[in-house]
């Protein structure tokens, strides 16, 4: 089963998706934009990552 989670899913104004087999693999990729592009939110990198844990565990349920 393919998981997927965007951006505007978390509350920015980006089309970023990320699809992938495991919510690890989705996280992992999606933290590594973030950090990338989104540089000025950097202070708030553990809430969007607490964010995204959150999007995945009401999409697996």
């Amino acid at each position: 089963m393919s998981i997927s989670i965007s951006c505007k899913e978390l509350g920015m104004d980006c089309n970023f998706v990320k699809e992938g087999e495991t919510g690890e693999i989705v996280i992992e990729s999606l933290m590594h934009h973030v950090q990338t592009e989104h540089a000025e939110d950097w202070f708030e990198v553990e809430e969007i990552y607490q964010a995204a844990c959150s999007v995945i565990r009401e999409k697996a349920a």
